[in-house]
């Protein structure tokens, strides 16, 4: 029979499930804005801002859930429904930063900023409990918390969404992301945990409100599943691209190597004689005498009638005599 220590890590190997596969796939679609413009960006940052918003929210309240709690809790609904909904319209602006301008400092300001959501969730979700005789929260654990989960989400952003200069790197380094920020919103949950006094309670007061076993529900089931999905559709979307990169540079070789052969053809065909772009107009054409050089005089000719002006010829009879005149 399961103890509530096995429960306990259960819950907790479940969080650790959902925020991994929701960094994942929050990052992937950020990605996937970086391809498009226009509402189609846009389209794609809604979706990940989503997957933030929902997957966080669920893994923070099954991690609270995995305290060994001797009691059943529950959460207010309203409370949980505006977590989520402030969680979303958040990280919508905030995944739009290194979506429109990738580098250290998009991705360092996104980690910050998304370190807060988390933050405000952890500590919305402890008061939607409603834990009696009441909860008292060190303030310096919560920020020690925040601390760890800036570092890790802007880590995490770095590793996930490249600069322009390494748009090469490979898809395990979005992976290894994941897997930081995860590590970090896990181990932010768990520092500020321990400056409260939960061992110390005795009953929620929002425990027949939404119970554990709907988040249990949700979160262990339901929540994986959508992302698996997710990710899945990330995957064949980065195959497409990289089949298309492929004929694109096979296209522009081979066009680039029909240009350079149609270059050298003309070139070619500028330096041969015109009479040779004929068939048959060489073998027709006529001979060229070779020009004579200076040293050389032309032969002479021997005189016809018209030049020596002979009476007896026909042109000279029909003229007119036609007097000689001696040089």
């Amino acid at each position: 029979m399961p103890t509530s220590t096995d429960s306990s890590l259960l819950l907790l190997a479940l969080a650790a499930l959902v925020a991994f596969l929701s960094a994942q796939v929050f990052m992937g679609w950020i990605r996937v804005s970086q391809h498009h413009a226009g509402w189609r960006r846009w389209g794609a940052l809604g979706v990940a801002a989503l997957v933030f918003g929902s997957g966080f929210t669920i893994a923070v309240a099954i991690g609270l859930l995995g305290e060994a709690l001797a009691f059943p809790v529950g959460f207010r609904t309203v409370w949980v429904v505006g977590l989520w909904t402030g969680a979303m319209l958040i990280a919508l602006p905030v995944a739009a930063w290194p979506s429109h301008k990738p580098g250290i400092v998009a991705s360092t300001g996104a980690g910050v900023l998304l370190a807060s959501v988390v933050v405000a969730v952890q500590l919305g979700l402890l008061s939607a409990i409603g834990f009696r005789p009441g909860l008292r929260i060190r303030n310096e654990f919560v920020a020690m918390g925040w601390l760890v989960m800036a570092v890790g989400f802007g880590a995490a952003i770095s590793l996930g969404l490249p600069s322009p200069s390494q748009k090469n790197r490979r898809e395990s380094w979005r992976y290894a992301g994941a897997a930081v920020m995860g590590i970090g919103a896990l181990a932010g949950q768990a520092l500020l945990v321990s400056g409260t006094n939960i061992p110390t309670q005795v009953g929620s007061v929002y425990r027949n409100e939404l119970s554990a076993s709907v988040f249990a529900l949700i979160g262990g089931a339901l929540l994986p599943m959508i992302l698996a999905i997710l990710m899945v559709d990330l995957e064949l979307r980065r195959r497409q691209w990289r089949s298309e990169r492929r004929r694109r540079r096979r296209d522009a070789r081979r066009a680039s190597a029909l240009d350079s052969r149609s270059g050298r053809a003309a070139s070619s065909m500028a330096v041969v004689a015109p009479a040779t772009l004929v068939p048959g107009l060489a073998a027709n054409a006529p001979e060229t005498p070779p020009a004579a050089t200076p040293s050389e005089a032309p032969p002479a000719t021997p005189a016809t009638a018209v030049d020596r002006c002979d009476p007896e010829s026909p042109i000279a009879s029909d003229a007119g005599p036609i007097s000689t005149v001696r040089a």
